[in-house]
């Protein structure tokens, strides 16, 4: 009798670029994951001398492989957009309670930090 036996790996949020303008494309990608099931990605950015705190939350499913892409990906219901976008995530977002409406800086030069957080189906923490 032959045993397989495998290793899990660790889930795996890429964000690319790392760096980039308010206007160029960005990808968020998930590997290692649950085969098909549905994770969430949480986007934040938060930044208090301007005073505001952005937040999406979007929904996928993973395929057979257990990843899935912004750009590839279509959202599922409960997200904060519908159907695919590589950068959905970050122009989803929505002000926050005691948040400004909008964002707008005070420094044109400040730069942006998100967070990217992803959850299982139970909003346990994945990556």
């Amino acid at each position: 009798m032959r045993l397989k036996c495998c290793l899990l790996s660790a889930a795996e949020l890429i964000v690319t670029p790392k760096s980039s303008v308010m206007y160029e494309p960005i990808q968020v990608f998930g590997k290692n994951l649950p085969k098909s099931s549905e994770v969430a990605l949480r986007t934040t950015l938060v930044n208090t001398e301007n005073k505001f705190h952005f937040e999406s939350l979007n929904r996928y499913r993973t395929n057979v492989f257990g990843s899935f892409s912004s750009a590839f990906s279509p959202t599922l219901p409960g997200s904060g957009y519908t159907g695919v976008h590589t950068s959905g995530p970050l122009w989803s977002m929505r002000p926050m309670e005691g948040s400004r409406a909008r964002l707008q800086m005070e420094k044109i030069d400040t730069e942006l930090e998100y967070q990217f957080e992803l959850l299982d189906s139970n909003n346990d923490l994945l990556g």
